[in-house]
């Protein structure tokens, strides 16, 4: 019966961590189709009170247009990555934090974007990209 099973208070606190980010990420993400035009489709992943916010647009069209080079920002990754090459990986709040500066990086690495453009002051952290 469930009634003799025992309470562990870290899991339960872990469980509600759990659904409170998957919860928040669902209704971000309504609220981003909500607001956004069509063709343009956003994910949101929150950890550790953060959410990034990862898009999948149709930036091919200002490929096909005659662009050479696209910019793009934290957790915004083109529907082809095929396109990535073209992109330059851009963060250049002042203010970033480290965390930040590292998912970029992981961005950049993981589709293979064309650079990490990036503001002073995160340098020495960004530097091995």
């Amino acid at each position: 019966m469930l009634t003799d099973l025992k309470t562990d208070p870290k899991m339960v606190e872990q469980l509600v961590e759990i659904i409170t980010h998957e919860v928040l990420a669902a209704m971000l993400e309504k609220k981003e189709m909500q607001q956004s035009p069509e063709g343009v489709q956003c994910k949101f992943n929150c950890s550790d009170s953060q959410c990034v916010r990862t898009c999948f647009d149709r930036a091919g069209n200002v490929v096909s247009a005659g662009a050479e080079r696209l910019s793009s920002t934290l957790g915004v990754i083109p529907g082809n990555i095929d396109l990535a090459k073209t992109i330059d990986h851009t963060l250049l709040k002042p203010d970033a934090t480290q965390d930040q500066i590292a998912q970029l990086c992981y961005e950049a690495r993981k589709y293979g974007f064309a650079s990490v453009c990036i503001n002073r002051p995160g340098w020495s952290c960004a530097h091995n990209c």
